[in-house]
């Protein structure tokens, strides 16, 4: 969808939604495979697929505190402060920061964290009562959880609060598991908080993204400008360092810590010094010298899609920013794609030689002899063009395309005295595309 949005052949597209940002590559109008395995976060998973690449930031990561001054926002999912009002009416943020005021001063951003019942699985776990004597209530839960649900539903509540009026052993644990299960979800700083208090996401009310944003920053003891100001780097140094590990196809995969990859998504944000301004011509600054600055030039383009790609990825280093395309269309882009996007069916065969002499062709059947290689060849052009294209009136495709691919790899081989070229293996691929009827 983005890449038809886009009108290009070629495209990186992006799409961002609550918990994850996908970063997909498009090559000839078609989903580009990727032999070796697909990304997820840092890992490479043993399964071959589309060049895409899945990392856990969206709108609803939870803000973490990494030390001194030092953000960041996890791979949790989080409802934010803005959003709590409308989904919990009970919910008032100006209250909830009074009541929370007591705690501030131990400067630990988690103590301001709530958790409510989700709202989408509220009818599941509705009329749990239990008593402290209950051993299971009847809906998988078990007691500590089913008291902690019977809290939460009469609404939000702070976690360390509720935590210290239960008194249940593993409070921590259940809870988790309640989230996990989507039964609970932690309120929580995210990205869509600090976005939306700086204007960028009329949806959600402003005011109550920014009376969020106050109450850490007085926990943190911070100015609430300032605070924001450095949330908005993070999760543009958190963005860029997503899209530049999946472009530049680090193998393996380097960590969103790696100091490596910390110190170009530095080289990419630094903006390049203006040589016309006569007041820095005597100050010795490395960040000026140019020869400190890193380029990243994509070659297609960056296409962003969703509703949050446009902002979680607005600010990216000048050398991107040239290449992002953002289609007026790009929020149904997966709408789109579902409409546009052709079938495509794939079948290959292998040949390999024989010891004796000759080869043998092996595909999804088994394998076959032939005395030589051009007689393989020719069975393998016609039998996989003839199995898709039957595939392809099974499906109702409508005037089917079909496309050849081969490749005939060789070494050089010793054969006492003498050497030559030998065959080592042959790969042909068919691949048929069509639209239905």
């Amino acid at each position: 969808g983005g890449q038809f949005l886009a009108a290009s052949p070629d495209a990186v597209v992006i799409d961002v939604g609550g918990t994850t940002t996908d970063i997909g590559r498009v090559q000839d109008g078609r989903g580009f495979l990727r032999s070796g395995g697909l990304r997820i976060n840092e890992r490479q998973i043993a399964v071959d697929g589309l060049d895409m690449a899945t990392f856990g930031l969206g709108g609803d990561s939870r803000f973490r505190l990494a030390g001194l001054r030092r953000y960041h926002f996890a791979n949790e999912r989080t409802l934010p402060f803005c959003r709590a009002a409308g989904r919990y009416p009970g919910f008032d943020l100006a209250s909830y920061a009074a009541a929370a005021k007591e705690i501030l001063h131990f400067g630990d951003p988690d103590l301001l964290e709530a958790c409510a019942l989700d709202e989408y699985r509220l009818e599941r776990v509705s009329g749990a009562q239990p008593s402290r004597s209950q051993s299971a209530s009847g809906n998988g839960l078990s007691t500590p959880q089913a008291l902690i649900v019977a809290a939460l539903s009469k609404g939000p509540r702070r976690i360390r609060a509720l935590a210290q009026e239960l008194e249940l052993p593993h409070f921590g644990w259940e809870l988790a598991e309640l989230i996990r299960r989507r039964i609970a979800i932690r309120i929580a700083l995210t990205p869509t908080d600090v976005y939306t208090a700086q204007g960028f996401t009329p949806a959600f009310p402003r005011a109550e993204a920014r009376a969020a944003l106050a109450l850490y920053a007085d926990c943190l003891d911070l100015p609430t400008d300032d605070f924001m100001a450095e949330l908005a780097d993070v999760i543009r140094h958190q963005a860029t360092a997503l899209l530049l590990d999946f472009l530049a196809g680090f193998d393996p995969p380097l960590a969103p810590e790696d100091p490596h990859l910390l110190r170009l998504v530095e080289l990419l944000l630094r903006e390049p010094s203006n040589s016309s301004d006569s007041s820095d011509l005597d100050k010795p600054d490395k960040s000026k010298d140019p020869g400190d600055r890193l380029e990243l030039h994509p070659g297609q383009p960056v296409v962003l899609v969703g509703a949050g790609s446009p902002v979680l990825f607005h600010r990216l280093p000048t050398s991107l920013a040239a290449r992002v395309v953002i289609p007026a269309e790009g929020d149904v882009a997966n709408a789109v794609g579902a409409i546009t996007s052709r079938f495509l069916l794939r079948e290959n065969v292998s040949i390999e030689p024989t010891k004796t002499g000759g080869v043998e062709l092996f595909d999804h059947h088994g394998k076959q002899p032939f005395e030589t290689l051009e007689d393989a060849l020719a069975h393998a052009r016609t039998w996989l063009r003839g199995q898709l294209l039957e595939r392809a009136a099974a499906l109702g495709l409508h005037s089917p395309k079909v496309e050849l691919r081969e490749q005939i790899v060789e070494d050089y081989a010793d054969f006492s005295r003498r050497t030559r070229k030998e065959l080592v293996i042959a790969r042909v691929e068919a691949l048929v595309s069509g639209m239905p009827e």
